[in-house]
């Protein structure tokens, strides 16, 4: 018996790409992924009844894969230059970043202009929004990347950096994890920024962002995208408390 190609594509999963070292949103433990998005990936795809392939990779290399149309990607900012390339969902969650200072410091963050001339910690692969893309361009402050909030932390409770950014919730419980009690989250955000399933334009995947938007705008109705970011905040906390400062 012959399979038409459409009922074929229907059972193929959808490769999504996640972060692996952005805990409590993304991350992987033993090369599966785990944390926030892909719980809310999982949840989404299965509501709106098509199946999903997870994997977690470094950030850099999920973000080359999907310009070249190798699967999507999950928990992403949108970006004027990303939006010109890639097709996006509506939001599954808005992070807000945080800017940590040391408790020391002699000086505080109340304005963007706060951070010029100083040298901030962020993540490689990572847009903190569009004025601190542009400030960094120019530059009015100078932006050293490295592969997680926990390496960038550690230097700024060093010393070696002015301040750090960070998605609120993860910046929190890496500190704590960590035992460090000299650097603190300032008053204000930088920013926040609303996070996305994206696909390449090229990928033609508008019809499955429209049913995944259906899926996103139910679950958010239902109460669901809450309750899965607070258990998963939750579990990531309580095995983070287990486990002996670093």
């Amino acid at each position: 018996m012959l399979i038409s190609t459409a009922n074929a594509e229907r059972r193929s999963p959808v490769l999504l790409q996640l972060d692996d070292s952005n805990p409590p949103f993304m991350y992987a433990i033993d090369g599966e992924p785990a944390g926030v998005y892909p719980a809310l990936v999982k949840a989404v795809f299965a509501r709106a009844g098509v199946p999903v392939q997870l994997q977690a990779k470094p950030w850099v290399r999920v973000l080359n894969d999907v310009d070249r149309g190798h699967g999507g990607i999950g928990g992403v900012y949108r970006t004027n230059q990303r939006a010109r390339k890639w097709d996006f969902s509506t939001p599954l969650l808005t992070e807000n970043i945080a800017v940590f200072l040391r408790k020391d410091a002699n000086w505080t963050f109340t304005d963007f202009s706060d951070l010029n001339d100083r040298t901030i910690g962020t993540v490689r692969g990572w847009s903190y929004g569009e004025s601190f893309n542009t400030a960094r361009a120019i530059p009015l402050l100078s932006a050293e990347d490295t592969q997680s909030d926990r390496i960038n932390l550690r230097k700024l409770a060093s010393g070696r950096l002015d301040a750090v950014l960070a998605v609120e919730e993860a910046g929190n419980i890496a500190l704590k994890s960590m035992g460090i009690s000299t650097i603190a989250q300032a008053g204000r955000y930088l920013s926040a920024n609303p996070a996305h399933i994206a696909f390449a334009k090229s990928s033609g995947r508008t019809a499955l962002l429209q049913q995944l938007n259906k899926a996103i705008a139910d679950l958010k109705r239902e109460g669901e995208i809450n309750r899965i970011f607070m258990q998963e905040l939750n579990r990531h906390t309580a095995a983070e408390a287990l486990k002996s400062p670093q």
